[in-house]
């Protein structure tokens, strides 16, 4: 059986057979592969590092908010929904003053409040909307733990 091959295909068997043809194709293949899994690898971490960050008026790092997310997250999955500041009256150490105050409505008198560094408040949703529940984290030594967990009713 005699099978007549088309001016075409030989065409093309002879680019595939030429080596720098060949070459020059899997090089454009390899590099786009390369591409996609790197565009792919970016796109998951910036997604992973922007849902990892709750959103935070704390006077804290962003690198202290994903250790405060990672203590939060070995006790349960619930979404944090802030992260704040916690404020004392009189100075504390590590504390800052900044634009926390207290206004006394009747005389227009503004007392600063300290706000403090090494102790803030993770707001968390609840099973109903009445109440969110309330994690106070401490960081001791460097590390952010877990003091006290409250139900506080809206």
């Amino acid at each position: 059986m005699n099978l007549v091959k088309n001016s075409g295909s030989q065409a093309f068997e002879k680019r595939l057979k030429d080596p720098e043809r060949r070459r020059v194709r899997t090089s454009f293949v390899e590099v786009s592969a390369l591409s996609l899994a790197l565009l792919g690898l970016a796109a998951t971490f910036a997604r992973s590092a922007t849902a990892e960050t709750p959103p935070s008026p704390a006077s804290i790092s962003q690198d202290d908010i994903q250790h405060i997310t990672r203590v939060i997250g070995t006790i349960t999955n619930k979404p944090i929904l802030m992260i704040a500041s916690v404020l004392e009256d009189s100075y504390v150490r590590g504390a800052v003053t900044g634009n926390a105050y207290e206004l006394n409505t009747n005389t227009g008198k503004r007392t600063p409040k300290y706000i403090r560094t090494d102790l803030v408040s993770v707001y968390m949703p609840y099973t109903d909307r009445s109440h969110v529940d309330v994690y106070i984290v401490r960081k001791v030594r460097g590390r952010w733990k877990i003091e006290a967990k409250k139900d506080w009713f809206l």
